[in-house]
């Protein structure tokens, strides 16, 4: 556990040194909620590797105690180089930053706070992703008869049913909603004020996003042909910073990356020797090499509306 805090009254955080495949247990020690775990008064939002940790307190009792002990049970590597449980008691507390004349005057007439449920893309949308939005806290209630899905027709806006909108599977406060984009159509959505309703009885202001969807023109198809290895391949196209950009599986001896943005890339390969479709790291004590990994020697310069087959022994170099 490398840092735990309480940022404001209604989140408490946990950051881990690593990766892990278990949520810590618990549990409230102080007060009258003493006993409660943490699934019966927060909600999670936490990294797909478990490693970042952020609970949305939900409990009324809870939200207003600003001493707040907690007994956090986890996994932590001791000096034998074992994972071991141990316990921790932790202090969350919260303290109202002390406020000058002039907000405490402000704070005595009533005023509405807001939840926002913000876009995550740009004016100009990709013809093969969905829309993707992130709301400022968890949400309660959607009203669906208050969003509003429209497409541009010859200068007019013609209403479309409403597409899923779906949470995101791990993070609890993005969605998305997916649709079969036309490309080139300009599209809005628009969402009533109060229409979403967050779990601390926020709702949002009025929301307007127009965008518009790339042609498919505007994007490149690559195509790696690499010889068979007798084991699953899966292939990853990087950018200039080594970061994954797409990734796709060796099928019959080739790996297909289409809607490809015309930048200059990289990419390699590595051997899914357990078939899991993840690269994996070795592991000292069970005596295991980590999965073989080949970088192509060139880098890609892709440009719109190309097709580019690129063949690729990856045991020609070292």
């Amino acid at each position: 556990l490398k840092d735990y805090k309480r940022p404001d009254r209604r989140r408490v955080t946990f950051n881990f040194a690593t990766p892990s495949d278990s949520l810590p247990q618990i549990t409230i020690v102080n007060g009258a909620n003493a006993g409660k775990e943490i699934s019966d008064w927060a909600l999670l939002n936490a990294s797909v590797t478990l490693d970042t940790l952020e609970y949305w307190i939900c409990d009324p009792d809870v939200l207003a105690q600003d001493s707040l002990l907690v007994a956090a049970r986890y996994l932590r590597t001791d000096t034998l180089e074992q994972l071991s449980w141990t316990i921790d008691t932790l202090k969350l507390f919260h303290k109202e930053p002390k406020k000058k004349k002039k907000e405490e005057e402000a704070d005595s007439v009533p005023r509405l706070n807001f939840m926002t449920f913000s876009p995550r893309t740009s004016s100009t949308h990709e013809l093969n992703m969905p829309l993707r939005f992130l709301a400022s806290q968890p949400i309660d209630t959607i009203l669906f008869s208050g969003v509003h899905f429209e497409i541009m027709r010859d200068t007019l806006w013609e209403r479309l049913p409403l597409p899923s909108l779906q949470q995101d599977s791990v993070k609890l406060l993005e969605y998305t909603l997916s649709h079969d984009w036309e490309p080139g159509g300009k599209y809005r959505l628009m969402v009533d004020s109060a229409a979403i309703i967050g779990i601390y009885n926020e709702w949002n202001k009025p929301i307007k996003h127009e965008f518009t969807v790339r042609q498919v023109e505007d994007y490149a198809n690559l195509y790696f042909t690499i010889p068979d290895v007798g084991q699953p391949v899966i292939v990853e196209l990087l950018d200039a910073s080594d970061k994954p950009i797409l990734t796709a599986p060796m099928v019959e001896g080739k790996a297909t990356f289409n809607f490809v943005t015309p930048s200059t890339y990289y990419a390699r390969a590595y051997i899914d020797s357990n078939n899991n479709g993840e690269y994996d790291t070795g592991n000292l004590l069970e005596h295991r090499q980590p999965e073989e990994v080949y970088y192509y020697p060139k880098k890609l310069v892709v440009r719109r509306n190309w097709d580019i087959t690129q063949p690729w022994n990856i045991y020609e170099l070292p």
